[in-house]
C-alpha cells in the first residue's frame, strides 16, 4: 500500500475515533497528544487486515486522563494510578474487566491494568507514555516502529521498516521485554514471519541479564508490552525458602496458563 493511502487511512481512523469522544477537552487532549504506532503500518504496507490501531499518548497527563475517561465509562469500579515514568490501572482484585459484547462505537471492550481496548480497533496503551523515541523504546521488532502523530499529522515510516515488513524478517532492535519478544515470535511464525539465529541470539543475550528467579521482575517481563494474560503465571509461581521463584511451581503455571 503506498505511503499515501496508509497515511489517510490512519488519520481517517482518528477522526472517527476523536469524534466519538463526548468530554471536548479530552478530545483536545488526544487531538494534541496522539502516537499511532505498532503492528498496524505493518499490516497496512502488506495490505493485511488491521488487528488494532495501537494509540499512546505524549504526555503523563494525556495518558492519565484518556484512562479516567473510559474507566469513567464502566460500572466495574477501576481508575489509573501514576508512577514512576508508567501509569497503571487498578482493576479489582487485579483482574482485567471484560465487558460482554459491547455494541456501541468505540466503547470499552476489555481493561487491563496496562491498556484499554475500545470496539472499532482502537487499543490505547496508557503504560507507557511519551515522544515516538521512548515509546518504542519498550518495542523489540523494527516493523513495529512506523509512526503518525495527531498534533502535525504526520507519518513516519524508515525505510529499514519497509524492507523488514515486505520481507516478513523480524529484526530485533532490542527491548526491555525479551520474554515478552520471545513468546510472541510463535503469533509471528504463525502469519508468515521468520527469525534468523542472530535475531534470536540477541533476544537470548538480553533474557540472560535478567534476574528471573525474582518473582517481581518475572511478572513485569510476562506482562511486557503486550503479554498482558500471563500475569496468570507469575501469580501462581511460589517463592522457595532461599526468596526464588519456584521452578516447578513455575513450570505448572507455564503449562496451565500458556497452551497455544
Amino acid at each position: 500500500m503506498t505511503f499515501e493511502n496508509i497515511q489517510k487511512i490512519i488519520e481517517d481512523k482518528f477522526e472517527d475515533w476523536k469524534s466519538n469522544i463526548e468530554d471536548l477537552s479530552i478530545r483536545n487532549l488526544v487531538n494534541n497528544n496522539t502516537i499511532i504506532t505498532g503492528g498496524c503500518i505493518a499490516s497496512l504496507l502488506n495490505k493485511e487486515p488491521v488487528n488494532d490501531f495501537d494509540i499512546y499518548m505524549r504526555t503523563e497527563e494525556a495518558a492519565f486522563l484518556i484512562a479516567r475517561y473510559y474507566c469513567n465509562t464502566v460500572s466495574i469500579p477501576c481508575e489509573p494510578v501514576p508512577g514512576i515514568d508508567r501509569i497503571t490501572i487498578a482493576l479489582p482484585k487485579g483482574k482485567p474487566v471484560k465487558k460482554k459484547v459491547p455494541k456501541e462505537k468505540y466503547s470499552v471492550a476489555y481493561i487491563s491494568p496496562l491498556a484499554i481496548t475500545l470496539t472499532n480497533k482502537i487499543q490505547i496503551t496508557v503504560r507507557f507514555f511519551g515522544e515516538p523515541k521512548k515509546i518504542h523504546s519498550n518495542y523489540d521488532f523494527i516493523h513495529c516502529t512506523g509512526y503518525w502523530t495527531s498534533w502535525n499529522k504526520e507519518l513516519h515510516i524508515h525505510k529499514n521498516v519497509i524492507d523488514a515488513t515486505e520481507k516478513k524478517k523480524l529484526i530485533y532492535i532490542g527491548s526491555k521485554y525479551p520474554v515478552s519478544s520471545l513468546i510472541r515470535i510463535k503469533k509471528f511464525n504463525a502469519r508468515g514471519w521468520t527469525i534468523t539465529a542472530n535475531q534470536l541470539l540477541k533476544i537470548a543475550l538480553q533474557i540472560n541479564d535478567l534476574d528471573l528467579n525474582d518473582k517481581e521482575q518475572l511478572k513485569e517481563q510476562l506482562v511486557g508490552v503486550y503479554a498482558q494474560n500471563l500475569t496468570k503465571i507469575a501469580e501462581d509461581t511460589k517463592i522457595d525458602k532461599n526468596g526464588k521463584v519456584d521452578r516447578d511451581s513455575l513450570f505448572k503455571a507455564i503449562d496451565k496458563h500458556l497452551k497455544e
